[in-house]
């Protein structure tokens, strides 16, 4: 396979991944926010501009402010309860949270934007290996 094909393969995989589903209680109801993966270089940049928070034990985990991230990931990534969702109503949302809703977002966030990418990798690279 040729640079092109895989680029191409690379985005076709991307525009169709599989959104993961987050259950959080608001006003005491169930509901249900669904996160897709973003380009590796829009990730950098929202992190980039979030520095981890002194004291917090979760932004030292990763290097970054997990709730700011939160915060400020693309909507077009975001749905809430099957809907898209404005940047207000978002941040009113994560404002209404528990501690553990938003440990559970920042967790699914670093998983689709950090760990599942590791993952493919080291797939991929055993895979070139064995031939």
């Amino acid at each position: 396979m040729n640079l092109q094909d895989k680029i191409a393969k690379a985005k076709t995989q991307h525009y169709e991944a599989e959104p993961i589903e987050v259950h959080v209680e608001v006003g005491g109801e169930d509901t249900v926010l669904t996160f897709l993966p973003i380009w590796g270089e829009d990730w950098n940049d929202i992190i980039a501009v979030h520095p981890a928070r002194v004291g917090s034990e979760t932004d030292a985990g990763v290097g970054y402010n997990t709730d700011a991230v939160a915060s400020d990931y693309p909507l077009s990534a975001v749905t809430v309860d099957g809907a898209d969702v404005e940047r207000e109503q978002w941040q009113d949302l994560l404002s209404v949270l528990s501690g553990p809703d938003r440990t559970t977002i920042a967790s699914t966030l670093y998983y689709l934007n950090k760990l599942l990418p590791a993952k493919k990798l080291v797939e991929a690279v055993g895979k070139a290996q064995k031939g």
